[in-house]
């Protein structure tokens, strides 16, 4: 009985090879297509790919079926593939364009469809291509200068809002190990809190390839019992961009001025530069180099100031669906102490990377991790040890989107801070609910 189970599973194995090994039903297939039922096609053709791509009629007849079925990503890797056997299809090239006006390259798209009416396409297809580039000429001038902004409330707890150390004493080895007792407001402490967040971004391009961004941003909480830790952060930026959207370097500068409770905290100004390159629909690089200046007013504060140089790389990939994105990110840079910081000069290094994912039309999953290793040059005359920290966070949460403006996101944050010296080491979560309001 054992052997007519191991044989029928054989026959069976064998059965099922030989269905693919017969390739898909193009013919069902293309009924399926004018039945409009584009979906049924995909998946019909799909399974395929792997043995069937390079078939002009397969991939044709798939890159249509992902377009319609809303896959234009996936559809411009297999047109791409139809055109570099059989450059003058000419039906593969009107949907190659539609399928990067659909994922908003209109550069791309455009290039494409004027292509087309040099090819001397019938009347029915060049009125299908004049409507197209009308569409795009006009979201070409609405793009030449957009304004855009959000608002947005957030309720949470934090439990350690001073990102400071849980122990209540700590031995100091430059006093023999003696232990000293930590002030209550330098022990790890948790409150709630709300807050309200909102921002702005201007963008105005002069030509296609010469543009100007600037934005603004501002970050408030305040903490129900503990107002001497209420935050007011305001970031500011402006640069240049050169070259197209899909290929620009930007070179500005930005600011930032961060207050805790009533004063002044920290003042930070640097200059940035970045390079920002589509290397087809689905896949974009970003690198940068940026300089910052940390300065910290109060007088008790002032030696932490420093300054600091980093160079950065990243990559963001969005799914052939278009329902999933991926990123990820390094970057590395040096600390110069400039005021006599008792833990001296640190390089840096790090990593980020994440992923966000739609779960249904209106709901998001998204999800980050990073890393960060600092290493300090000088003795801690205190502690009598070379600093060396180990900064670790993930976040994770949904976005709600409860119309094209609203959206409502629970999130959770957390945050642990590895050192050798035992006063930097904490860890902190953050759980908070965020309702946002966007303005286009």
């Amino acid at each position: 009985m054992f052997r007519g189970k191991i044989l029928a599973m054989f026959f069976a194995l064998i059965w099922a090879g030989s269905v693919l090994a017969a390739g898909p039903d193009l013919e069902k297939a293309s009924q399926l297509m004018k039945e409009g039922k584009a979906g049924q096609a995909y998946a019909l053709l799909l399974p395929y790919e792997f043995e069937m791509a390079g078939n002009v009629r397969y991939d044709y007849l798939l890159g249509i079926a992902a377009l319609d079925s809303g896959n234009p990503a996936k559809a411009t890797f297999v047109l791409e593939r139809v055109l570099s056997l059989d450059p003058n299809h000419a039906g593969a090239r009107l949907d190659m364009a539609r399928a990067y006006y659909q994922l908003g390259n209109l550069e791309r798209a455009k290039k494409e469809f004027t292509i087309l009416l040099g090819m001397n396409p019938p009347a029915l297809a060049r009125t299908t291509i004049h409507r197209y580039l009308a569409a795009i000429a006009s979201r070409e001038k609405a793009r030449q200068t957009g304004l855009k902004g959000y608002i947005e409330g957030v309720w949470g707890h934090d439990d350690n809002i001073n990102n400071a150390a849980s122990q209540s004493q700590i031995a100091v080895p430059a006093f023999g190990n003696l232990l000293f007792t930590l002030n209550p407001t330098s022990r790890k402490t948790g409150d709630g809190y709300f807050g309200v967040n909102a921002g702005m971004q201007y963008d105005h391009r002069f030509n296609p390839d010469l543009g100007v961004h600037a934005g603004a941003s501002t970050r408030n909480r305040s903490y129900f019992t503990n107002s001497a830790f209420n935050s007011q952060i305001l970031d500011e930026s402006v640069a240049l961009g050169f070259g197209p959207d899909d290929n620009e370097i930007r070179t500005g500068i930005a600011m930032e001025q961060y207050d805790m409770g009533s004063a002044r905290f920290m003042n930070m100004d640097g200059v940035t530069v970045s390079w920002r390159h589509a290397m087809g629909p689905s896949d974009l690089i970003d690198t940068g180099a940026q300089f910052f200046a940390y300065r910290f007013p109060a007088a008790s504060l002032a030696i932490n100031g420093f300054n600091q140089e980093t160079l950065s790389a990243g990559w963001v990939h969005v799914t052939g669906s278009g329902k999933g994105m991926t990123f990820a990110s390094i970057f590395a840079g040096q600390q110069q102490a400039t005021n006599g910081r008792a833990d001296g000069n640190s390089t840096l290094a790090g990593i980020r990377t994440g992923a966000q994912y739609t779960l249904r039309q209106n709901l998001d999953f998204f999800a980050s991790l990073g890393i960060m290793s600092n290493q300090y040059d000088k003795q801690n005359a205190a502690f009598l040890a070379t600093r060396h920290d180990t900064l670790y966070d993930a976040s994770m949460g949904l976005d709600w989107h409860l119309n094209e403006a609203w959206s409502l996101s629970p999130r959770i944050d957390v945050t642990r801070n590895q050192s050798d010296i035992v006063i930097y080491r904490f860890d902190m979560t953050d759980v908070s609910l965020v309702l946002h309001r966007d303005f286009r």
